[in-house]
């Protein structure tokens, strides 16, 4: 049984990093990890409490590398895996598994063992990048222990969780709004002791007690990009493991696989071996069912215009594959926050409303951008008359309009040269949404760095600034 396990978890495993958005995850954490332990004579920081940091040695280096690094892969695993349970069912792949003699538990366990490769190979790059950085600062042993403590059990059980949630939840909205609520709260003082997975807690406390009976009493933290005026660095001594922690994880790791195997009891299989599923189940990938009516008229003649090629029947086309992209709950949740944020000021849009707007707004990448790339669209736009390029420039408008209607609540309190700035930003990012969905034929890639950098005002300390 388990070298059959073994072997279809290497299976899967090679099927992982086999997809193309492979790749663009290594870049991701390749260029994270160039950036995330800030050198010695770096005008930004990484992590601060009060006004002080620390000088990145081994303890500062493999701790908060590590504490990043979980954070990272966290996003980055997710997005990459998760509807991976929905392809199978759709490219065939499940109903091989389905005549196979696996358990449920099996068929699980193996899925598990598969996501846990993957995800210690995307901390295996990112710890090596880490340790190379700061090869000057960093003592092996030093820099690796922490990635042992924090990391490996974390990745244990993160991968344990998108699992659960992409066999389990159906609607890929609810899937991300509780992988981020879930992640948050790990990051957040509310998680304790006990509930410290990603380790952030535990290294607040030993950093900040330091700080404590050093300089000051009451110190608040941030994690995140900050330029580094005014700093202090500080040199930061090894902590003593509290080896209980690791022990409590050993027993979530232990719980999680009761929790797998408790599932399989309500676990829904693949397609059946019945001729009506078999037919479903073997459907290519791409044919993916979409709610536009391509028989409507208003469609059909911005696409095939007999006049020729006309800017208002193609934005006209491109209007209706866009207002196929939300629900009736999803625009009136929307419309609610959007009227409210012309309420609450200037100051309150733009660090949190608006934010959320854009953030809550992650459907339009899937479900309008992505779609595009669906072959019942292709088949049926290379038969008009527009070109690519033409569907693309369309697009894009369309972005940009929705973009600027999303950011009018502050628009209205600033100067039209700032807003100018604001809007070609936000152009150049509805360019590089249209890019990434044509020629990496993924939408996910972008959207890991959409959440990081809207997710950011939520935090108090945006990355980058649109308004």
């Amino acid at each position: 049984m388990w070298n059959n396990l073994f072997a279809l978890s290497k299976i899967n495993y090679l099927t992982l990093i086999n997809k193309k958005g492979f790749i663009v995850a290594i870049l991701l954490l390749i260029i994270v990890g160039l950036f995330i332990i800030p050198r010695n004579n770096a005008n930004y920081v990484t992590f601060y409490i009060g006004g002080y940091t620390g000088y990145p040695n081994s303890f500062w280096v493999g701790n908060l590398g590590a504490i990043l690094s979980n954070f990272v892969i966290s996003l980055i695993a997710f997005f990459f895996l998760e509807g991976a349970y929905a392809e199978e069912k759709h490219n065939g792949v499940g109903l091989l598994i389905n005549g196979t003699a696996c358990t449920n538990f099996q068929l699980l366990l193996f899925k598990w063992l598969s996501y846990i490769y993957l995800v210690f190979t995307l901390l295996g790059i990112i710890a090596i990048t880490l340790f190379f950085i700061n090869i000057k600062s960093a003592e092996l042993v030093g820099f690796v222990k922490p990635f042992l403590i924090y990391s490996i059990p974390y990745l244990v059980l993160l991968s344990f969780f998108v699992l659960f949630l992409d066999y389990i939840v159906n609607s890929r909205g609810v899937k991300i709004t509780v992988f981020l609520l879930v992640i948050l709260f790990a990051f957040s003082p509310l998680a304790g002791k006990y509930f410290d997975f990603l380790g952030a807690n535990n290294f607040v406390d030993h950093v900040k007690y330091y700080i404590i009976e050093t300089r000051e009493k009451n110190l608040t933290y941030g994690i995140g990009y900050i330029k580094s005026i005014n700093i202090t660095y500080k040199n930061v001594p090894e902590l003593t493991w509290d080896m209980n922690i690791l022990g409590y994880k050993l027993f979530l790791i232990g719980l999680a696989t009761l929790i797998l195997y408790l599932s399989t009891f309500v676990f829904k299989r693949y397609a059946s071996t019945s001729t009506a599923n078999h037919e479903i189940s073997v459907k290519d990938l791409n044919e993916i069912p979409i709610s536009i009516d391509f028989s409507k008229r208003d469609f059909r003649q911005a696409v095939f215009s007999p006049v020729g090629k006309s800017v208002r029947y193609l934005i006209s086309a491109e209007c209706a594959v866009f207002r196929s992209s939300f629900s009736r709950n999803w625009i009136a949740a929307f419309l609610l926050i959007y009227i409210l944020s012309f309420t609450l000021g200037f100051k309150t849009a733009s660090n949190f409303i608006v934010p959320l707007l854009f953030i809550i707004s992650f459907p339009i990448f899937e479900n309008y951008i992505n779609l595009n790339n669906n072959s019942n669209l292709d088949r049926f736009f290379i038969t008009s008359i527009y070109n690519d390029i033409e569907r693309q420039l369309a697009q894009i408008c369309i972005l940009i309009v929705y973009f600027i209607i999303c950011m009018l609540p502050v628009l209205i309190y600033r100067e039209l040269a700032q807003n100018l700035i604001s809007i070609f930003e936000i152009s150049i990012l509805s360019l590089v949404a249209i890019l990434t969905s044509k020629y990496l034929r993924s939408i996910k890639p972008f959207e890991i760095i959409y959440i990081i950098i809207f997710g950011s005002y939520l935090a108090g300390a945006p990355i980058f600034k649109f308004f």
